[in-house]
């Protein structure tokens, strides 16, 4: 257990004070000192709540209601000297669970799999001397040098900085990366507010660092957010309510007909060992046992599904839920979008352009004249009224000599460019052997904003290491949050005339600006009438580039801010985090299914409603609403409640106690809530909500804990698929329970009617109605599960977590179901009258015939069987050929006949039964072919 730090605070203190409060020195730590602290302290890591234990893991299959009455009925039965079926019943809750227990446990080997094996190691300095150590072992009052591509490993203020950069998306949803300065600030409401710190999780896009260690392990802020997480307590999921519920419903049912049982028997003066085995009979009959071991089958035939779509599955109970989900509370960055800026629009004085394409997937997309790409045009009135054919072509190396302002605006950006690009193999490869295609990945080192330039550039057949070698940069001004552009100083070498024509100029140096419109126009020889371009770029949440250019004398070899004078103009170029393809139409599938879709990101409003516009989230003409996190801050629960049912779609700049009052708000207003998210901030939203979904590449570990389902393939179009997949288990599980309710009504029916009936009753032996229960309709109850899934699920609106699934309706349904069928067991019960050990055959016979006969009129509460396809559920018809086989087995095998305490019965006895057992099926397809008429 690591020790709590002092309360001396070291956030706005001076360097030398903040020193001397960590007892640090500026040669770092001595080896004994980091030791000490290591003991004192304990490790740099988080303390992330460990699965359970496989034992645990099983044992928790046992935790239902309806388990315990199963439990209860092996106990009665044991103690009425009925060990065979304590047996039966034994072996179908260890099945069960088995089942449950392996789901749960493949899905934890998964999500390990999907973590990170390599252990991460830092840059610390101690005596003096860089050492590689592994992060765990850093302690406070450690020095640590950071670089570009680098994770922060603990929070940290900053002693040197060169040009630095840090990427705080998995912290605060910001997709943009905050530029990071030496300065002492004044105190601050939030920690991303604090310019001068890094804090662990983030991770270095540009430049390089000196830091001072303040804070490690759960003292951080990734810390604070994860005790938060752990603090956040889980609701029960719809199904496991609903199992209490039918629980509750099922116990109720067999205590009623146990106490009729008994009633009866005394009444009838019927002996004790009999009434003991009447009233086991009874209360085994009304209870489903099969129904957990094929609810458990249900869902994990859904997690399979799921899975075939890159979605692992975490909790089974939670499939279910997804079908109930009416709110979607997306994260912007990584889920909506793809966490990847990417150039989309560019304008030249000669020419608008459009970029398409996949983030930083430079084989994607190509460059086009705006008006003539995939995209089509964004503005009609920047179109040229005439295009010439071959212009409409994807702009290439050999067609940018069309376009010298284009190929010149590129260049420029990327030589005025401090990033880079690279690929990486998502397999393992010859290593003789480049990977290529769908083997690699692109990969960014620096700024995703810079990187973007250089995707666009690459798109055309140019490279940026060729124009670094033909312009090699000789001087700098690197870029600033104060200044808001970077300048760089070229010098041309001889390959510059024969590669880049567009480009050449022997005689003199290149200076490059790059940066923010505004600035760059006061370098500006003349204005360059682009005011309106840059609103219009703007407005549609592109974050504007300009660029202009200015030639030196080639002995000019430094350059300072005087030099940016007189520069000539080259262009802009809009760049933003992109939606991911197809989102919008899964919105828009969403919203027809009555699930409304709210954005929920730490970026600023300005981009989070423009993305939401691009997407179809935000929608002014619809009275579509933003809300940001200072007003969520003023707001109490019930007006934050309010503010969310007055279709406030988009919420910027939340933090994690945003995100969780958001939840929170959201359920008290009755909705069922799906979160996505992949940073640490989303993880205690996560965990609140109804369906926490975490990504599965860039999700942190944190963020995949909490989640109950985890996206490999971090596409926002598989929440609405594990939606449909959620309705159709739900329908699924309707009609699995109209199934088994049905028959152990029509088993009570039949031992009530007989107890009343006759003096001398002659019962179905507990055993067979096992037999019944849990072969019979347990295999039916596993055909049923696979029916096909109905088309059209989400166009219809969500069902209510209140509304039951024994409803008022499926119990009269199954009433009626199970009173023909009882009809029809008393109508052999009359005919073998008296023929004692024939008698009961024929009734464990019937009642197994009318089940075949019965799954097909659940299979729809309102369409024939015909009309659904008689054949289409072929595993049905393999069940019933099993089941047929099964049953011969018990007639031709003498310990089972004898167990079974069965007789041999003739074709005629089969004819009859199966010739009753239609009965079931045509009465209701009678019934249902009134309704439709009716209806119609």
């Amino acid at each position: 257990m690591s020790q709590e730090r002092p309360d001396a605070s070291t956030e706005f203190i001076d360097y030398n004070d903040c020193l001397s409060t960590l007892g640090a020195n500026p040669e770092g730590l001595t080896r004994e000192q980091a030791q000490q602290r290591l003991v004192e302290y304990g490790q740099n890591s988080l303390s992330i709540e460990k699965g359970d234990i496989a034992l645990i893991m099983f044992l928790r299959q046992f935790k239902s209601p309806l388990v315990y009455v199963l439990i209860l009925a092996a106990a009665i039965s044991l103690l009425g000297g009925h060990a065979e079926d304590t047996i039966v019943i034994a072996i179908i809750l260890v099945i069960n669970s088995l089942i449950g227990f392996t789901q749960e446990w493949r899905a934890e080997k998964t999500i390990e799999s999907v973590k990170k094996l390599i252990e991460e190691k830092s840059i610390v300095i101690r005596n003096g001397e860089e050492l590689e150590i592994p992060s765990i072992e850093i302690v406070p009052g450690d020095l640590l040098l950071l670089n570009a591509g680098e994770k922060v490993p603990a929070d940290a203020r900053i002693v040197f900085e060169r040009n630095l950069h840090v990427d705080e998306s998995l912290l605060t949803g910001e997709s943009v990366p905050i530029k990071k300065d030496v300065i002492c600030l004044i105190e601050k409401p939030h920690y991303y507010e604090e310019l001068n710190k890094v804090f662990a999780g983030s991770f270095v896009t540009q430049g390089r660092a000196r830091v001072l260690v303040e804070k490690t392990g759960d003292q951080t802020v990734l810390g604070e957010i994860n005790r938060e997480l752990q603090e956040v307590e889980k609701e029960p999921t719809s199904i496991e309510i609903r199992l209490r519920r039918l629980s509750i419903f099922f116990l109720g049912l067999a205590f009623s007909f146990l106490i009729l049982t008994l009633l009866l028997g005394f009444y009838r003066q019927i002996e004790t060992y009999e009434l003991i085995l009447f009233s086991l009979s009874s209360l085994v009959s009304a209870i489903p046992e099969g129904l957990i071991a094929v609810i458990t089958i249900v869902l994990s035939v859904g997690v399979y599904r799921l899975s075939r779509k890159n979605v692992i599955v975490r909790n089974l109970s939670v499939v279910e839920t997804l079908g109930l989900v009416n709110v979607i509370c997306s994260d912007k960055t990584g889920t909506l979008t793809r966490n990847q800026m990417m150039a989309r629009r560019i304008f030249t004085p000669n020419n608008y352009y459009e970029v398409s394409g996949v983030g930083f997937d430079v084989e994607s997309g190509s460059i086009f004249l705006e008006g003539c790409g995939p995209e089509d045009c964004l503005r009609s009135d920047h179109l040229h009224k005439e295009i010439d054919v071959e212009m409409k072509a994807p702009i290439n190396r050999e067609g940018l000599r069309k376009f010298p302002d284009l190929e010149m605006l590129l260049s420029y950006l990327a030589l005025c460019n401090d990033s880079d690009l690279y690929t990486e193999c998502l397999t393992e490869n010859d290593p003789i052997r480049k990977c290529t295609g769908e083997d690699q990945i692109w990969r960014i080192r620096g700024s995703p904003t810079e990187a973007a330039l250089i995707v666009a550039l690459e798109k055309t057949g140019l490279h940026k290491y060729v124009l670094d070698e033909s312009w090699p940069r000789i001087s700098e001004i690197p870029f600033t949050s104060d200044r808001k552009f970077m300048a760089t100083l070229h010098k041309p070498s001889l390959a510059v005339q024969e590669d880049h024509p567009s480009l050449a100029n022997q005689d003199s140096n290149l200076l490059i600006v790059k940066g923010a419109p505004e600035r760059v126009e006061e370098f500006l020889n003349k204005s360059s009438g682009t005011k309106d371009v840059v609103s219009d770029f703007a407005s549609q949440g592109l974050r504007v580039l300009s660029c202009a250019i200015r030639h030196l004398p080639k002995d000019h070899l430094q350059i300072t801010e005087k030099d940016l004078a007189s520069m000539e103009f080259v262009g802009l170029c809009g760049i933003n985090d992109p939606p991911r393809e197809g989102v919008k139409d899964y919105i828009m599938k969403a919203e027809r299914a009555g699930i409304d879709v709210i954005m929920v990101t730490g970026d600023n409003e300005f981009t989070a409603k423009a993305i939401g516009k691009e997407v179809g989230i935000y929608r002014p003409e619809k009275n579509d609403r933003s809300l940001v996190g200072d007003i969520i801050d003023a707001m109490d629960d019930d007006e934050l409640r309010h503010a969310l049912e007055q279709r406030s779609n988009i919420l910027a700049r939340t933090n994690p106690i945003h995100k969780l009052r958001i939840v929170k708000a959201l359920q008290n207003s009755g909705k069922i809530v799906a979160m996505t998210g992949d940073g640490v901030n989303d993880s205690p939203a996560l965990r609140q909500a109804n369906v926490g979904i975490a990504m599965g590449i860039t999700g942190t570990d944190i963020a995949k804990e909490a989640a109950d389902i985890v996206l490999q393939d971090e596409r926002f179009e598989s929440v609405v698929d594990g939606v449909d997949e959620g309705r159709h288990i739900l329908n699924t599980f309707r009609r699995v329970v109209l199934f088994l309710t049905s028959t152990n009504f029509a088993e009570s029916f039949v031992i009530l009617a007989t107890l009343l009936l006759f003096v001398n009753p002659v019962l179905l032996l507990p055993l067979q109605i096992l037999w019944v229960n849990l072969v019979t309709d347990g295999m039916l109850d596993i055909a049923l599960s696979l029916e096909p899934k109905e088309k059209g699920l989400l166009d219809q609106p969500p069902t209510s977590m209140a509304e039951r699934v024994l409803s008022r309706q499926t119990i009269l349904r199954a009433l009626f179901y199970g009173a023909i069928m009882a009809i029809i067991v008393m109508t052999v019960y009359f005919l073998y009258l008296g023929q004692g050990a024939k008698l009961r055959t024929m009734l464990f016979v019937s009642l197994i015939v009318t089940q075949w006969f019965s799954i097909q009129n659940c299979r729809s509460p309102t369409k024939s069987a015909f009309t659904l396809g008689i054949l289409k559920n072929r595993v049905i018809w393999v069940v019933y050929v099993i089941d047929i086989l099964l049953v011969a087995i018990l007639f031709i095998l003498p310990p089972l006949t004898t167990l079974f305490e069965l007789v041999p019965l003739a074709p005629l006895d089969w004819i009859l039964v199966v010739g009753l057992g239609t009965l079931v099926f045509i009465i209701e397809e009678v019934r249902k072919r009134v309704a439709i008429k009716m209806q119609n």
